[in-house]
């Protein structure tokens, strides 16, 4: 059973560096000129963003059982230390988590960003990220938590807080480099070779058709097929050298069952770009996770799960500007790491 979780870990593990690549090459599939060129000149376009401002609902539904959320923000980068960001530290996750807490840590530096949400229409979470702090608002939390008295009671503000998140990372970077990290040494390191088969194996599997202009926007629905990604050779063969230490038996055993998840999940993205500014105005998507389809593979009884979620977006380059609660404490790691143990008795 662990080197099949193995395998799976690979898969997704893959799959977030072909992500990561896609991220940052057009995909066309069968798209006329046309219509790749307005794909192409979004993805510019969208790379040249400062701000822009956000709602979204999100659903996930495990069997009868759906939590709704809703919310919205805005965000501030800067394209240029963004651009500078090691993203190849990134994919390389597994062979130098170092080197990805050092990536981390430069995308909360050029990033600020603010996030409101809903969660079932009782619970309200306020949070801020600025200049590498991340900050929670404790006030709409206190009746969950036993009021204001309670909070003062664990050392906790009444509103807002921060958590230096990039000092953080900076402190644990050096402790990652003296730590032997369990199953490192199992996961190779994934190449620039390795890299572009994923990148060409998730292009093929991604089928993308132009739907009817709304409102001046261009729509563009795209859906991934994961079964074309498990038959591709290329990626299959990837599989067989990471996996090596698997015989021919459990290999085909996880080979059919990399091709059940790729019945059983669906995955489907919809896109609208204005024809005028090519900013992207608009994300639909939907993961669908069938539990009868996996039950049937596994003898385990799963229940089916879905994740639906709209983006829309304004405000480009001019969203409100972003600045730390005034007056709000800020606490280092070591800081939070000596509350915790004082609340534990240590």
């Amino acid at each position: 059973m662990r080197k099949y979780l193995m395998i799976l870990v690979m898969i997704v593990a893959m799959l977030a560096i072909g992500g990561t690549a896609l991220a940052q090459n057009p995909v066309c599939g069968n798209l006329t000129g046309a219509d790749c060129e307005i794909l192409t000149q979004s993805m510019a376009a969208q790379e040249g963003l400062t701000s822009a401002t956000f709602d979204f609902t999100l659903n996930i539904t495990s069997g009868a059982d759906t939590i709704p959320l809703t919310g919205n923000g805005s965000y501030a980068i800067d394209p240029a230390a963004i651009a500078a960001i090691d993203m190849d530290a990134l994919a390389g996750a597994a062979a130098d988590p170092t080197a990805v807490l050092g990536a981390l840590g430069s995308v909360l530096g050029a990033f600020d960003g603010e996030l409101n949400i809903n969660a079932m229409g009782m619970l309200d979470l306020n949070l801020l990220l600025i200049d590498g702090v991340g900050y929670l608002n404790f006030a709409p939390l206190a009746p969950l938590l036993g009021g204001p008295e309670a909070l003062a009671a664990m050392g906790l503000p009444a509103d807002w807080a921060g958590l230096e998140l990039v000092g953080a990372l900076e402190m644990l970077a050096p402790m990652m480099d003296s730590m032997e990290m369990p199953g490192a040494g199992d996961v190779p390191a994934v190449d620039p070779a390795q890299n572009e088969a994923m990148l060409n194996a998730l292009m093929s599997a991604a089928v993308i058709t132009r739907g009817a202009d709304e409102n001046g926007k261009a729509v563009f629905s795209t859906t991934l097929d994961l079964n074309a990604i498990f038959n591709n050779e290329q990626f299959m063969s990837m599989m067989m050298e990471q996996a090596g230490e698997l015989s021919e038996s459990e290999l085909a055993e996880a080979q059919q069952m990399m091709a059940t998840f790729g019945d059983a999940i669906t995955v489907s993205v919809t896109q609208k770009i204005d024809l005028a500014t090519f900013y992207q105005t608009d994300v639909e998507f939907n993961l669908a996770i069938d539990g009868a389809a996996l039950a049937a593979a596994t003898g385990e009884s799963m229940d089916s799960i879905s994740v639906v979620g709209a983006f829309s977006f304004a405000d480009f380059n001019a969203a409100p500007a972003l600045s730390a609660p005034a007056g709000a404490p800020v606490a280092t790691i070591m800081d939070l790491m000596g509350m915790m143990g004082a609340m534990g008795g240590f």
